[in-house]
């Protein structure tokens, strides 16, 4: 049997009118297959029962061939006549079939005026494909619009890129008035409210709300609704860009905003917490000016972690000294990177934190630090060259004394009492009579004499 596609109005039941028949083949109308008494009732007012007959039959294939196509086609049916609950039975069994793309088609638009505004985004899946036969955007742009009024936000998201003026799709108006419809609502929606928006999707419907509400102006409180867009478009974005640019735009005053440092603060930590330095270092310095050193130092010290420069290293290191001491691990390691950056102050903390660790007492970081105009390193500079030539000094004359012990001078010791006594008896013990030699009172040879009393000479 060979199926058709027909054309027929119904003009209570069916949700765009007359205006979307003649681009589409929806509402369905197949040749029927079955009893031709129940296809009879079928076709009348409250005659839903014997549309679900017919449903029945061709499921079961009783007397006809199983058809779930047909299946679905009936069910549709007895949706539209009478038995409205029938049309979620029809839309979940026609989504299994791909024949069944207009018949699922027609009960998604049912559903979405009837019930679930989510039904409202199915048109859009199934005949929204410029380069398909099934194209159909009015009504595509219909559907859309009645989900956005009834709150779904995924179709709002989708309402509005449909009626952008930037590439819109073929036989479609562009209306900025109800593109911006569609992204100011998709931009109030919350990530865990719909499962077809994450966060980016949502980040992206707040940009050109914003965009858009400063363009157009079409009411009273287009500047707030454009500002409070951008915030959040920042508050949802996984790109620290988009919250950069609306940082620099509230911070200046420019790109159709405020001048506002309160909401530059509030983008500038979305824009740290996706690895921002710029952000984090507009945070930190808030935090410093309030004098809260602790949370200014979080701030500083990522910046300068990730994105070493001399303002974020340097304020690390200041707020380091200031919430931590001069002697702490984290001053020392930022006065580290901030001199490293050319900051003169940072050099001599540095420096003089570790001056043990250099056999000349980080003299270099001392004289770095001077040369940054740092009068401290300056002075600590001339301080060593005075202690070095002092140590100069102290070194030779320590060297003299060193050689002196190591090569005494001879010289003649002062006799002391004990030498003088030690001589004396020296003297006794060989003194004699002069007489006893005396040649004359020897004998001839000298060696003896005639006198008794020299005999012990």
């Amino acid at each position: 049997m060979i199926l058709r596609f027909n054309l027929f109005l119904f003009s209570s039941m069916i949700l765009f009118g007359s205006s979307t028949v003649a681009q589409a083949q929806i509402p369905v109308k197949l040749s029927d297959v079955g009893n031709p008494q129940w296809a009879a009732q079928c076709g009348q007012a409250n005659g839903y029962d014997a549309c679900e007959n017919l449903a029945d039959q061709n499921l079961k294939g009783i007397g006809v061939p199983a058809s779930q196509h047909m299946t679905a086609y009936y069910l549709l049916q007895a949706c539209k006549y009478g038995n409205y609950e029938m049309c979620e039975y029809a839309y979940n069994m026609a989504a299994t079939q791909d024949e069944s793309k207009f018949i699922l088609g027609e009960a998604s638009l049912i559903l979405c005026e009837k019930s679930n505004p989510q039904y409202c985004a199915i048109p859009h899946t199934l005949f929204s494909k410029q380069d398909k036969p099934a194209y159909m955007p009015k009504l595509v742009g219909k559907a859309l619009e009645k989900g956005c009024d009834k709150g779904d936000a995924f179709s709002c998201s989708l309402l509005g890129p449909w009626y952008d003026d930037y590439k819109p799709p073929k036989g479609v108006v562009p209306s900025l008035t109800k593109a911006l419809n569609g992204y100011s609502r998709a931009c109030k929606a919350e990530p865990s409210s719909n499962p077809n928006l994450d966060k980016d999707d949502i980040s992206s419907m707040c940009y050109f709300t914003y965009k858009y509400n400063t363009e157009l102006k079409t009411s009273a409180n287009y500047q707030d609704n454009a500002e409070e867009a951008f915030i959040r478009s920042c508050q949802f974005s996984s790109s620290s860009n988009t919250c950069e640019t609306a940082m620099s735009s509230f911070f200046h005053g420019i790109n159709g905003v405020r001048k506002s440092e309160s909401k530059a603060l509030r983008v500038a930590q979305g824009a740290c917490d996706l690895g921002a330095s710029s952000g984090c270092e507009y945070v930190a310095n808030s935090l410093y000016q309030q004098k809260d050193y602790a949370s200014a130092l979080g701030f500083y010290s990522a910046s300068c972690d990730s994105s070493p420069s001399l303002n974020t290293c340097k304020g690390a290191a200041l707020t380091a000294f200031e919430a931590k001491g001069l002697k702490n691990a984290m001053t020392t390691k930022y006065a580290q990177l901030a001199c490293e950056q050319g900051d003169g102050w940072s050099c001599y903390v540095y420096g003089s934190n570790t001056f043990y660790l250099t056999s000349d007492g980080n003299r270099s970081l001392f004289q770095k630090a001077c040369d940054l105009d740092f009068q401290q390193g300056c002075d600590e500079v001339g301080r060593q060259r005075e202690q070095a030539a002092r140590n100069v000094q102290i070194n030779e004359h320590n060297e003299r004394v060193y050689n002196q012990q190591m090569n005494p001078p001879s010289y003649t010791p002062t006799p002391t009492w004990d030498d003088y006594m030690k001589a004396g008896q020296d003297y006794w013990s060989n003194w004699k009579p002069s007489y006893c030699s005396n040649s004359s009172i020897t004998s001839r040879d000298g060696r003896t004499t005639t006198r008794a009393e020299c005999a012990d000479y």
